[in-house]
């Protein structure tokens, strides 16, 4: 599950998530995103999402297209990193996050830094996490980085669809860098 990528990082192995929510069995096209980014950016090697959408009935999975969209867009976002090179980093986002929200960040240490912020709960069976229900609406968010001082070019992205919401270039010569959205 979800939690136990943290603890298998560390094996320096590629982690597959084979077991999704089910596409739109047991969740919705946002919650099978949020789980998609969140597994990929904390360092997964592969999230496939086993499609229960072809069916005898719609053996062409209509109803699961949009999912398919969607990964779509993480697929090509990706495409434009050096994802081999990158390392699971999440001490460099030091400040406190509120409740329901999450961050990952993978980085390229000097060259790139792909944080990713979402809103969810828990999904749970029991005690065990089994995925994510994306809360939606816009939010700000604001994230403390400590990262070396430099100068960076920021770029705000909605995984929805990739579409760039905002871009900035940040100079930084502080210990900690602070980004608003």
């Amino acid at each position: 599950n979800l939690p136990k990528l943290d603890e298998e990082y560390a094996l320096d192995k590629p982690i597959s998530l084979d077991e999704t929510n089910g596409s739109l069995t047991h969740a919705g096209v946002d919650d099978e995103r949020v789980e998609a980014w969140e597994w990929i950016c904390g360092g997964g090697a592969c999230y496939n999402n086993l499609s229960w959408d072809f069916t005898p009935d719609d053996p062409t999975g209509k109803a699961g297209r949009p999912v398919r969209e969607q990964l779509n867009v993480l697929r090509d976002f990706v495409s434009t990193l050096n994802y081999i090179d990158m390392k699971l980093a999440k001490e460099i986002i030091t400040s406190p996050l509120p409740p329901d929200v999450f961050a990952r960040a993978l980085v390229q240490p000097g060259k790139v830094y792909w944080i990713y912020v979402h809103h969810s709960k828990h999904r749970t069976y029991g005690s065990f996490i089994t995925g994510y229900e994306a809360q939606k609406g816009r939010r700000g968010d604001s994230l403390e980085l400590e990262i070396p001082a430099g100068t960076y070019r920021v770029q705000w992205i909605r995984p929805r669809d990739g579409k760039l919401l905002r871009e900035d270039r940040v100079n930084h010569d502080r210990e900690k860098l602070r980004l608003a959205s």
